[in-house]
């Protein structure tokens, strides 16, 4: 399959333009994913953990994984000792895939946006790569993923750089600060998401501290 073949799959998800849309991408892409994804040089998951490893130590607190896939990130720190990891997701499919690793604790259909079936302080960290980006989840995903996370835990997560500058992200982000609600502890310059395909996608990855 030729890079152009794979980045028609990721294409159709940038260019989701509702929830339902954006599902039904990634159900029917769920075999294929990580192979697809791979080809085009998709570093971003590894560059999110690296961050997330900075912030977040190894407790037998759980950690959400938001947005989670076929599971990448869990796999990767289950790796390295992380343990009682929650995923959500809003692709069945894909909760599936994941749920074939065994290294989450639960799995659950959740829908970033909306509100999650988790009580307050839930969660010593949160994590999420490629999550926030075109035609993906919007910026008020962030209230309830600071409800969910105890204070003084940290959500680390990647945004298309566009996404940040021209969506709204970058004013709801900081109005987040402004209001007391987080603190920026550590943000990346743009880098590439992907090394081969899609040079065009540059992403930062931020880590906030819940207060």
């Amino acid at each position: 399959m030729s890079d152009t073949d794979h980045e028609t799959a990721i294409a159709g998800a940038y260019g989701a333009s509702t929830v339902n849309e954006l599902t039904q991408q990634y159900d029917t892409w769920v075999d294929t994913y990580n192979a697809e994804v791979a080809a085009l040089g998709y570093r971003l998951p590894w560059m999110v953990i690296a961050m997330f490893m900075r912030h977040v130590p190894q407790t037998t607190d759980p950690i959400l994984d938001a947005g989670c896939g076929t599971g990448i990130l869990g796999d990767s720190l289950a790796t390295f000792a992380y343990s009682d990891i929650v995923g959500i997701d809003l692709s069945v499919p894909m909760l599936g895939h994941a749920k074939n690793l065994n290294v989450y604790s639960q799995l659950s259909q959740m829908t970033l946006g909306e509100t999650l079936g988790f009580g307050d302080n839930t969660f010593n960290g949160v994590i999420s790569a490629g999550v926030f980006t075109q035609g993906h989840a919007p910026y008020n995903s962030f209230d309830e993923l600071i409800r969910t996370t105890k204070p003084g835990g940290h959500i680390v997560f990647s945004v298309r750089e566009s996404v940040y500058e021209n969506d709204g992200f970058c004013e709801y982000q900081q109005s987040l600060v402004d209001t007391g609600k987080w603190r920026l502890t550590e943000v990346t310059a743009p880098c590439l998401a992907f090394t081969i395909g899609y040079q065009d996608v540059n992403v930062l990855i931020f880590a906030y501290q819940v207060v």
